[in-house]
């Protein structure tokens, strides 16, 4: 798997944008595991979250979808990881994490 680039990575950091600047601040509800055995618990929507090691897999047991980037300051090429959702890549790596909250119809 490899994060897109070009046009599709600029059509998801877009959305990205957009979801965040109409939702409030709330917490994904569960666990995003990664890499050898890192978690993030109930990890804020709407914040940018350095990985401690690269996460070359993932699994995302949270109420939020997870957008992943191979950076740390959440920028550049990335992945949307919905919730329930996992997945892993040999080629390429997450550095950090953006959590981004259903939207309910509010």
């Amino acid at each position: 798997m490899r994060f897109p680039r070009g046009l599709a990575g600029a059509a998801v950091l877009a959305a990205t944008a957009l979801a965040l600047s109409a939702a409030p601040a709330f917490a994904a509800d569960g666990v995003f595991s990664y890499g050898e055995g890192q978690q993030l618990e109930n990890p804020a929507d709407g914040e940018c979250l350095e990985l401690a090691e690269p996460a070359f897999t993932y699994s995302n047991n949270t109420s939020s979808g997870a957008v992943l980037f191979e950076n740390l300051s959440c920028e550049g090429a990335t992945e949307f990881v919905p919730p329930g959702s996992s997945g892993n890549s040999s080629e390429s790596s997450a550095s950090s994490v953006l959590f981004i909250a259903p939207d309910n119809g509010n």
